[in-house]
């Protein structure tokens, strides 16, 4: 399974290169191009750090960067000789050789990669590595938190932080192989080097191609609930994702399928790799998605996709739909192949409207109903819906008595408290779970005893990480327990929700 990656970049300069004789604990690799804007900032998370910086290197990659940002490095790296600076003579276009770079000047037990516009928590690297020392694991991650200018922040990639898990296989994760940016993310630097493990050099998707490598050669890895990164997606950040067309990504990710499809891998581990990149880079990303509205050209997607369809099946004779589990993505594979491109795209436009998705209901199963053209609707069975029948306050906690509909099959755990604003503050609270008849549960839940005030969401927990929120319509009822005021309410889409004063 080697990679066909590009010689490395030899004619660079390095400032404080005494410190690469030097063993530390950890190195931190940050490939930067023009990111005068954030990158002190994103230095600074690293200096700061709990674990303390002579444990750590950073290496700062600089890939002839004409903003400022040169300048500002070296000016660091005269007051930090922690920080290392390499300077390529010649743009690579890609972060793919920076980190290369960085992976091979490194002298330390562990890596990890941090985007220059980035920023680390400030006990992110002692978490990880105590994590990886504990546990002997070669792959470690933690929580990426996604701040944003006109969104709340959210949490990226629940399935790697909802729990602390030690030595576990990450094929047991449904979505292990989601969410594959750099972040969070602590590997052995000797783990990578005895399997040839670099990035591939693309454009886009060379993040993805490396994790799914060092993730199909591991047996086991740990997961860790602690805030370790946050992404930033502010609105004046104009980073290269951001820069990509989509075209452009969909080539390099032909690439990445095609080497997955030429993995020696099982049926079971290669489809849960194939689901993330035919159904969520392939058909979310292609599809669903404004960029697909806003095209003078929807041909050219429909043309793409059948590029997609025509590699796949030149590898694996089994139907590609096989590997596509949301009912909206099925719907739109349908009307691809039934050359429903109309149809298709009235369908997108209903998933993009801001308006509120309305639930019918037929012989009391839940559906969406899809507008298309010339007047038709498509009925659209929803695989999950979660009533709220009963809710009992009690100076101990909550009763719930709650209602699953829908085809999909679930293992009811609790209740998930998500802080609209801070997503640092997240509950998984205490909940014993009595499974009824007809898919009623009855959930007694405690109350935590020390939490932030605030407006929370209030998540139906299930199969270890799957979150959904819960429809009621009630009046507001109040439990005062210590110094807190309860308000569980119905919110402006009649779900459950939850002030605490």
């Amino acid at each position: 399974m080697g990679s066909n990656i590009s010689s490395l970049p030899k004619d660079y300069e390095v400032l404080n290169a005494k410190r690469l004789r030097r063993h530390v604990a950890i190195t931190v690799i940050i490939p930067v191009y023009n990111a005068i804007t954030y990158l002190e900032r994103t230095i600074n998370s690293v200096l700061v750090q709990t674990i303390g910086i002579r444990n750590v290197t950073i290496i700062a990659v600089d890939d002839k960067s004409t903003d400022g940002s040169r300048r500002l490095l070296r000016r660091l790296s005269s007051l930090y000789p922690q920080l290392v600076i390499v300077l390529l003579k010649k743009n690579t276009g890609t972060p793919a050789m920076p980190r290369n770079l960085g992976l091979t000047l490194a002298r330390s037990k562990y890596v990890t990669f941090l985007d220059a516009d980035d920023w680390l928590a400030h006990d992110g690297l002692r978490i990880l590595s105590k994590t990886m020392d504990r546990t002997g694991v070669d792959y470690a991650v933690g929580r990426t938190i996604q701040v944003s200018t006109n969104q709340p922040n959210r949490i990226i990639g629940v399935h790697e932080s909802n729990r602390n898990r030690d030595h576990v296989s990450p094929y047991t994760l449904k979505h292990a192989f989601y969410h594959l940016g750099p972040r969070a993310r602590m590997m052995r630097r000797d783990f990578l080097l005895r399997h040839a493990i670099q990035f591939p050099s693309m454009k886009f998707a060379e993040d993805k191609q490396f994790f799914i490598d060092v993730l199909v050669r591991t047996d086991t890895i740990s997961t860790v609930t602690a805030p370790i990164y946050y992404l930033n997606r502010l609105e004046e950040n104009d980073s290269l994702t951001k820069q990509t067309d989509i075209m452009e990504k969909m080539e390099t990710n032909l690439v990445v399928l095609r080497r997955v499809l030429e993995y020696d891998l099982s049926a079971e581990k290669e489809r849960l790799i194939l689901n993330r990149l035919i159904e969520f880079d392939c058909i979310t990303r292609l599809y669903d998605r404004k960029h697909f509205l806003k095209s003078h050209d929807p041909s050219a997607y429909h043309q793409m996709f059948a590029r997609v369809v025509a590699l796949f099946t030149q590898y694996r004779s089994y139907p590609i739909d096989s590997l596509i589990e949301k009912p909206f993505n099925r719907l739109l594979y349908h009307y691809w192949k039934a050359e429903r491109f109309d149809d298709l795209l009235d369908a997108v436009k209903w998933s993009k409207s801001k308006e509120t998705k309305k639930v019918e209901w037929v012989n009391d199963q839940p559906y969406w109903s899809i507008p298309l053209g010339n007047g038709q609707t498509q009925m659209l069975a929803l695989p999950l819906y979660v009533k709220v029948h009963k809710l009992e306050l009690t100076e101990d906690g909550l009763n719930l008595t709650v209602q699953t509909l829908g085809d999909r099959q679930i293992r009811v755990e609790g209740i998930t408290l998500q802080h609209r604003t801070w997503m640092e503050e997240t509950h998984l609270l205490t909940t014993h779970v009595t499974d009824l008849e007809n898919h009623y549960y009855h959930l007694r839940i405690e109350l935590p005893k020390q939490i932030e005030k605030g407006s929370y969401l209030v998540y139906l927990r299930f199969d270890d990480y799957g979150q959904q929120v819960m429809a009621i319509a009630m009046d507001e009822p109040v439990i005062q327990q210590g110094h807190h005021i309860y308000r569980w309410y119905e919110t402006v889409k009649g779900n459950l929700g939850l002030r605490i004063k």
